[in-house]
């Protein structure tokens, strides 16, 4: 088990987020590793592999513009990051603004992102989309 440095640790969040707010596919995807795992609220399954999740981040796009991606706060413990954040879109039928707040706690292996589980309340995301 290596500890993450911090530094390393800030800028593939702030690539990660920057990539987001451009709507760089390729560039989000670049953040994290082949073999990913990820769990999301109301998706009943993890996400397993890169391209099973570049599907999820383009249907994302398509339904929404990015405005926003607020870290609040960013924890490292050994290979571990917890993070408190707040996201800001707007739907892109209707222009209308959505935001909701989660935590996410992921391992970082080999400066990628391999594994994310992530926190928030589906109601409070789904009462904006209406």
């Amino acid at each position: 088990m290596t500890a993450l440095d911090p530094i390393k640790t800030r800028s593939l969040f702030e690539q990660r987020r920057a990539a987001w707010l451009a709507e760089d596919v390729a560039g989000y995807l670049a953040c994290w590793s082949d073999d990913l795992l990820i769990e999301l609220p109301g998706q009943p399954e993890p996400i397993r592999g890169k391209s099973a999740y570049a599907e999820i981040v383009e249907g994302s796009f398509a339904r929404m513009r990015p405005i926003a991606w607020t870290y609040h706060h960013l924890a490292i413990d050994d290979e571990y990051v917890l993070s408190e954040w707040t996201i800001e879109a707007a739907l892109r039928a209707s222009h209308r603004p959505i935001a909701w707040r989660g935590m996410a706690a992921c391992r970082i292996d080999a400066d990628l992102i391999t594994e994310w589980r992530e926190y928030w309340d589906p109601a409070v995301l789904r009462d904006q989309l209406g």
